[in-house]
């Protein structure tokens, strides 16, 4: 751990060294020192550091003086040693009591458990003191055929069970703290254009066209498509009516978990009002019955939507059909919010997110809005470059 205004507390032993931990500023980007101290030492050729819990530097130095004090009597047990079996178990089960979602559980199971794992027993690394820098970046390497953002994903949980057995005492140090992992750009999204969505609408069915309707003008996830409810819509609030969205993530949320309300468009209302409902059923969107599915209440299937949805494009002649998507849908809301002049405060409460960060990811400028923007530029006006070359030219003949 690299600490700022670090020097050695004189009378200790072990040595021990004070100072402030170092933080990035979000608005500067500046690194800026943590007020509390923190105390670092070696111990049993292990480089380890507790926070000392105060701002005073003479009380910091006492306290060290107490660590030093503990440590020469016992009471500072030597750390034991940890399987990186075990590691994996205990940070997987406090990830389940915290209530992740399940998504988000197999990802961690996947990486930790069905990847790092099998690879350390490879190399005969059995416990996690053991691990270091050098076999991260190797395991890395096992890592290189995947696409650049999933292998920093990965990786980064990595660096999270480490930083989490750390800060719990389960390990005197994180021995891969100082592994740097530089994020990828993001993956450009597809989304379709106003003129796309139109034609899409234009040719789909009575099936689909309510629920391109339902994407394109309020930005929804396909979960909440799915687990959307008839007592969720009221037509007589706000001018045309309003939708509450409350579900459609794994944890019987939203992706967020929180919920949200959006005006209902006069267009989807016309949709809503028409739509026929399913005896006993408060689903809003059904997938459609089949001879091997004859229910006529079955949940939506996103696998059978996204075919719809890419035959679709496709039939419509569009270029890049083959990177269609539900999620096209919410991209293209937001940049059409974005282009009607939206504020970013609204756009995050109608979209449900929380970052601005995630919300610009969504934007996508299309060529003819950047064409407009070039088109409003004025030339530079080349009278003042004339006026100089003549200057130069009369200077040049007397």
């Amino acid at each position: 751990m690299k600490l700022a205004d670090r020097h050695l507390v004189e009378g200790t032993e072990p040595c021990m060294y004070i100072g402030h931990r170092v933080r990035r500023d979000p608005r500067s980007g500046k690194q800026v020192p943590c007020k509390p101290w923190y105390a670092e030492w070696n111990e049993h050729g292990i480089k380890r550091s507790k926070a000392l819990g105060t701002p005073n530097k003479k009380v910091a130095i006492r306290r060290a003086h107490e660590i030093c004090r503990r440590i020469l009597d016992g009471e500072q047990a030597k750390p034991k040693q940890v399987s990186l079996q075990r590691l994996v178990e205990q940070y997987l089960a406090m990830q389940r009591a915290q209530g992740r979602a399940p998504t988000t559980l197999t990802k961690y199971t996947q990486v930790l458990e069905s990847k790092l794992i099998p690879w350390t027993h490879e190399h005969d690394i059995r416990l996690a003191q053991n691990l270091r820098e050098r076999h991260f970046w190797e395991f890395s390497e096992t890592l290189s055929s995947l696409a650049p953002k999933t292998r920093y994903t990965m990786l980064t949980i990595v660096k999270q069970l480490f930083r989490w057995a750390n800060r719990e005492g389960l390990l005197a140090e994180n021995p891969i703290a100082r592994c740097k992992l530089r994020e990828p750009e993001p993956t450009e999204r597809h989304c379709f254009t106003a003129e796309q969505v139109g034609i899409m609408l234009e040719r789909a069915d009575e099936h689909l066209r309510p629920l391109i309707r339902f994407f394109s003008l309020t930005g929804c996830r396909f979960g909440e498509a799915r687990d959307l409810e008839w007592s969720a819509i009221d037509l007589n609030a706000g001018k045309h009516g309003m939708l509450t969205i409350r579900r459609g993530g794994s944890t019987n949320t939203t992706k967020s978990r929180r919920s949200r309300r959006i005006p209902v468009h006069p267009d989807l209302r016309v949709d809503f009002e028409k739509m026929q409902r399913v005896a006993g059923s408060n689903r809003v969107f059904h997938e459609r019955p089949t001879a091997l599915y004859p229910d006529p209440d079955r949940p939506l299937v996103e696998r059978l939507l996204l075919g719809a949805v890419k035959r679709l494009a496709r039939d419509c002649g569009f270029p890049n059909w083959k990177q269609a998507c539900i999620h096209s849908y919410r991209h293209f809301f937001a940049s059409e919010l974005a282009r009607h002049g939206v504020t970013e405060f609204t756009a995050l409460s109608l979209m449900g997110q929380r970052s601005s960060d995630v919300l610009h990811r969504y934007l996508h400028p299309h060529d003819d809005d950047m064409e407009r923007a070039i088109s409003r530029l004025e030339s530079p006006d080349p009278t003042p470059i004339k006026n100089i070359e003549n200057k130069r030219r009369n200077r040049d003949a007397s």
